[in-house]
């Protein structure tokens, strides 16, 4: 037990604490998480720490608010002595952080989605632009054509016209 005031100072943010297998030996809160133990109270049987003594299981749950007024990570680790569970270490987390890291993930992938979508219709439109300036570039051309074309029928009707008169 007197290792925990060394773990809790290296960690200041988690909160942790032993028990027996009916209550809280030692407690030391975190910076934000505080379930109010004290030496001497009872562990609720409905928590997951009871669930870890009972089962002689590691276990990781999510402790929803209405337990401690706080919600947050519980881990907890039977502690044996010749086989037999005579208690467990239980620490607390705040993985608050770590979710709001994942909705600013997830905020970047839509906008990099949205942004990727907005790059593809500019593109599209860019090869749009492309193929009307294409169009355009042969527009001349074609018109040149067309009036050397209209040239020829003039000089052939001329040409009859000639042949008529004369």
């Amino acid at each position: 037990m007197s290792i925990l005031p060394i773990i809790h100072s290296l960690m200041p943010e988690i909160s942790i604490g032993i028990t027996d297998k009916e209550e809280w030996i030692a407690y030391f809160p975190g910076k934000r998480i505080d379930v109010g133990a004290k030496p001497g109270m009872k562990i609720d049987p409905k928590e997951p720490l009871a669930e870890c003594i009972a089962s002689n299981k590691i276990m990781e749950a999510e402790v929803p608010e209405h337990f401690f007024g706080i919600s947050f990570t519980g881990l907890a680790a039977p502690i044996c002595e010749n086989g037999k569970v005579i208690g467990a270490l239980a620490i607390q987390i705040q993985k608050h952080s770590s979710r709001a890291l994942q909705r600013i993930s997830g905020n970047l992938v839509d906008s990099l989605i949205q942004a990727n979508s907005q790059v593809s219709n500019i593109s599209s439109e860019a090869e749009e632009i492309k193929s009307i300036s294409t169009q355009l570039v042969g527009a001349p051309e074609r018109a040149t054509s067309e009036v050397h074309h209209t040239d020829e029928v003039l000089l052939f009707i001329k040409k009859i016209a000639f042949k008529q008169i004369y």
